[in-house]
């Protein structure tokens, strides 16, 4: 008898369960072939489950999902398109599954509340501003696989306080970690390119070394950095010279001309300036027509 009564229970709880997952499962747009999640039936949904069988996540599939707090992403997905979940402002973590091989732009962009991601090595792609204005986000690892960081991924991060960067890196683009709250990034020896603005305003940032294999650092790549009192460049360099603005209104400034002596294996400094940054040189770094450029792609998605 006990055994027939804990039997009816497990079988009570099995069917529960499916019917739930069917539920959920039920408030997808799913494409005819059954591969393409493409959006909800219901944009107030809390929580979602993708199903087994689904392989990619559309363009714009769970934009503007505010009231989003979880979503399970079964194994078998591939592909989360450009602003897949940009404004889900409730969202506070996902696990990204080992099958994942690409994240469009602006994937996460936006989410607020998004404290935890979790970045399988299979990724190879993930698109510019993926997790632009994450202002709860606190650690990520990238994916081994990922050679380039593309512009603004990380822009506006202001807790991003650790970042795990790929053995394969070779190049961070422009406003890649802008804002971020990181004192210590490990920059690896196949690195190439910085690109301007890379590490703009990183008001923790208290050193940096720059491995010897980078031939190229873009303009105010880390300017406005007010804890920036260290640079070593690992000698002997692949870099010519050395845009002394590079590192404009930060303590290191100064001593510039001792770190970087005019010695063979050293780039050559140049456009160095005992006085400050005139008002007119700074805003030539404004990023705020970039930040435009994004506001507006989002709002064509959303018309």
């Amino acid at each position: 008898m006990k055994v027939k009564s804990a039997l009816l229970i497990l079988f009570t709880l099995l069917s529960f369960h499916s019917l739930f997952s069917q539920d959920l499962a039920s408030n997808l747009v799913i494409s005819e072939d059954g591969f393409t999640v493409t959006g909800l039936k219901d944009k107030d949904a809390v929580t979602v489950t993708i199903p087994e069988g689904v392989k990619a996540i559309a363009d714009s599939a769970f934009i503007h999902c505010e009231n989003l707090n979880s979503i399970e992403l079964a194994e078998g997905i591939e592909i989360i398109g450009k602003w897949a979940f940009a404004y889900c402002k409730s969202l506070k973590k996902i696990e990204i599954p080992s099958s994942t091989k690409s994240i469009g732009n602006g994937a996460f962009a936006y989410c607020t509340s998004l404290s935890s991601v979790s970045l399988p090595d299979t990724i190879s792609f993930l698109g510019s501003n993926v997790f632009y204005s994450c202002s709860s986000l606190e650690e990520v690892s990238l994916p081994q696989n990922l050679s380039v960081i593309k512009s603004a991924s990380f822009y506006a991060c202001q807790k991003l306080s650790f970042v795990k960067l790929p053995q394969a890196l070779s190049k961070i683009e422009k406003n890649a970690f802008v804002g971020a709250a990181f004192s210590f990034i490990d920059l690896p020896p196949t690195l190439t390119e910085i690109a301007e603005s890379a590490f703009y305003h990183c008001v923790n940032l208290k050193s940096i070394t720059i491995p010897s294999s980078v031939m190229e650092i873009g303009a105010f790549a880390f300017a406005s950095c007010p804890s920036l009192e260290t640079v070593t460049i690992k000698s002997p360099s692949w870099l010519k010279s050395l845009d002394a603005n590079i590192f404009a209104k930060c303590p290191v400034y100064t001593n510039l001309p001792s770190l970087f002596p005019q010695e063979e294996g050293y780039p050559e400094l140049i456009n160095y300036k005992s006085a400050p940054l005139t008002q007119e040189e700074e805003e030539e770094n404004s990023t705020e027509q970039e930040e435009a450029e994004f506001e507006n792609a989002i709002d064509k998605l959303t018309e």
